[in-house]
């Protein structure tokens, strides 16, 4: 099988040496590597140069989502995987995804260590069923050691899925904040997603990072129900009951990640915490509008 790895960059070249090399070490021979430059300036060119047998261009895009879709509109391999410029592979992952398509799986997933900005390095193996994958804002859950598992696969690097997936369903370019988790329920609503043990690759949360950025600095605009609307569309799966629980759910999850990373007055989080602890089959729009005047509020006091 032909594995396409794409690699959206920008101003990359303190990193892409790594994940480019990560690629090679797999001493898999039938690959192609496509590299998806978005006019760069700080000499990650002059590194692609260096290399024949990337696949790559350099041109202005509309983000991230928009360079994954040229990436792959490039491509030619059976099976497609996304490598971040700052991540990379870890030996021998190539060799254990080729052995879990044999299972018929349209879609391979493995775990992936994590680096964060502080702290020691953790090994988070996800889940694959659509319906714990909802559950999204979940918090890592401690299993021991240095193992934790997630609600859904939390860094590229680690699935692995057959072209058909992406010609289906590509990513959704004007959902810049959670496209990744967009694709990911999409492909759990229709495909088979096979989970293997292996540690695939490496997820750096530097400070740098789109990940980190976000749950730092826009964590009032990325916890909101706007930004993960389409998980609206598969909530026809559940009972009344689980409907109500799992909204309920939702909203204190939101409020908590929120709780967390966003300095405000005591008499906002007041309030927040009001709002939270309001049940949500009671007063379903009195809930609703007074996060989203939060969440406005909030918006506020950042552009001071």
């Amino acid at each position: 099988m032909k594995i396409s790895v794409i690699t959206p960059a920008l101003n990359s070249a303190i990193f892409i040496e790594r994940a480019i090399r990560s690629v090679l070490d797999q001493k898999y021979d039938h690959f192609e590597h496509i590299i998806v430059d978005g006019l760069s300036d700080d000499g990650t060119v002059d590194i692609l140069k260096q290399h024949a047998h990337l696949k790559w261009i350099s041109e202005k895009d509309e983000g991230q989502s928009d360079a994954m879709n040229k990436g792959f509109s490039l491509c030619t391999g059976d099976v497609v995987v996304y490598l971040n410029a700052d991540d990379y592979f870890l030996p021998g992952a190539f060799k254990a995804v080729i052995d879990g398509f044999s299972e018929g799986a349209d879609m391979v997933v493995g775990a992936v260590e994590v680096h964060p900005p502080e702290g020691e390095a953790m090994i988070i193996t996800p889940q694959i069923q659509l319906r714990q994958m909802l559950w999204h804002w979940k918090e890592w859950e401690h299993h021991g050691g240095n193992r934790y598992s997630s609600s859904f696969p939390i860094n590229p690097v680690q699935y692995f899925y057959r072209r058909t997936l992406q010609e289906t369903t590509p990513f959704n370019a004007s959902n810049d904040l959670a496209m990744d988790l967009e694709f990911l329920l999409a492909a759990a609503a229709q495909y088979n997603l096979v989970r293997i043990d292996d540690v695939l690759g490496v997820f750096e949360m530097h400070g740098d990072s789109k990940t980190v950025k976000h749950m730092a600095e826009y964590s009032w605009k990325y916890w909101s129900c706007e930004t993960f609307a389409f998980i609206d569309d598969y909530l026809q799966r559940f009972s009344k009951e689980e409907l109500i629980a799992f909204k309920n759910a939702q909203q204190s999850g939101f409020c908590a990640h929120i709780h967390k990373r966003v300095r405000c007055s005591e008499a906002l989080m007041s309030q927040l915490r009001y709002l939270d602890k309001l049940p949500l089959k009671r007063h379903p729009i009195e809930k609703l509008k007074g996060f989203g005047r939060l969440l406005k509020i909030f918006r506020e006091q950042q552009q001071v």
